[in-house]
């Protein structure tokens, strides 16, 4: 039988970023379940899982019969093994030991039911949704927060209402939304979940996705093609992020801005001339909206926009906030009140992020 090299080195891509090892040996480890079809790969930190049914491409009967058997491995072994194999990976078992290309797959001391029970999604009384494009969920999770203390803001907000879902998530100085994300099979009223992990989506080329939410185990799980990630959600109230959105109809200013152009501008700034912030240890830049142009950071930086702000207007914002936001060409709408104290609003798409800047 022969394993897609390819296909498993993409797995454990993802997986190197979830088996990362803590005071339970075990969870440094991966489970390898192999049966008539293939290989089950999982491995786990409790919080986070990721498995992957991976088919077997070919098989030779009179060479190598399918087998069933579990070992536990560890995730260096089995990673510098898979490198040492072909692009088609071929996988025998003898004397009970399982080879891959000739070479043993040396199971760990640990036992196969040593392995967490990991209780997977049933197949009854599940929430099924679809997301429109896994790069507008992966720009929303920059904008969660990295602080555990405030344990409800570390993931992103999946609101699902009237067959729709929106994605939110803040670290309570910027939000970012994806306010048209998805479809999914439930019209009851709000039903918030608040997902960690969806970083972790970056590892797939998938550019759409679905999901599975049960709310009877809170277990959530992303199907991608490389890799399943099996996700417990944050048990936690999330701020309401609605009331800091500023109003688009009072916003006296507002200006459209080309991505391609602020991402040009961005690139010209020399980090290390900017202030760094006290507060947020942040890199402040200066945004300056004139007479026929907008600059931004370090003198002579200049590029020219169209706009349509009644009088010159600067702005101190984080350096980082706004690499966060401009990552694309398309067009984005920057817009804000007279009021200082309000947020600044930018929008693209379907997409809307928010911060507080100051004013000089």
């Amino acid at each position: 039988m022969y394993l897609d090299k390819k296909q498993l080195t993409a797995f454990l891509k993802v997986g190197s970023k979830v088996v990362v090892g803590s005071k339970l040996s075990i969870l440094s480890h991966y489970l390898l379940e192999f049966d008539q079809e293939g290989l089950n790969i999982t491995g786990t930190n409790l919080k986070c899982t990721v498995t992957k049914k991976l088919l077997y491409t070919n098989t030779v009967a009179d060479v190598a019969r399918p087998f069933s058997t579990s070992i536990v491995v560890a995730r260096e072994v089995l990673t510098e093994i898979v490198k040492l194999c072909g692009k088609s990976i071929f996988v025998t078992k003898d004397e009970g030991y399982v080879f891959f290309d000739g070479f043993e797959v040396i199971s760990s001391d640990h036992k196969v039911e040593e392995f967490p029970e990991l209780g997977f999604i049933p197949k009854d009384g599940i929430i099924t949704g679809h997301l429109n494009h896994v790069p507008d969920l992966l720009q929303v999770s920059t904008f969660q927060s990295n602080d555990d203390t405030r344990y409800f803001m570390c993931g992103v907000c999946f609101e699902m209402e009237e067959n729709k879902v929106k994605c939110i998530a803040t670290d309570g100085r910027r939000l970012g939304t994806d306010l048209e994300a998805g479809t999914v099979d439930y019209d009851n009223k709000l039903l918030s979940v608040i997902i960690p992990y969806t970083g972790l989506l970056k590892f797939t080329k998938d550019k759409e996705i679905d999901f599975q939410y049960s709310a009877v185990t809170k277990q959530f799980m992303f199907e991608a093609v490389e890799f399943n990630l099996l996700i417990t959600p944050v048990d936690g109230q999330f701020p309401n992020w609605r009331r800091i959105v500023p109003d688009i109809g009072q916003c006296q200013y507002t200006v459209d801005i080309p991505g391609e152009s602020m991402r040009e501008l961005l690139q010209k700034i020399r980090i290390d001339h900017l202030v760094r912030g006290v507060k947020v240890n942040k890199h402040l830049v200066t945004i300056s909206f004139g007479e026929d142009n907008i600059q931004a950071g370090p003198l002579d930086d200049r590029i020219e926009f169209q706009y349509n702000f009644p009088k010159v207007q600067h702005k101190v914002v984080n350096y980082e906030f706004l690499k966060d936001i401009f990552t694309d060409d398309n067009m984005y709408t920057w817009s804000e009140t007279d009021n200082p104290e309000q947020a600044v609003l930018i929008t693209k798409r379907n997409m809307m992020f928010v911060f507080m800047g100051m004013r000089l």
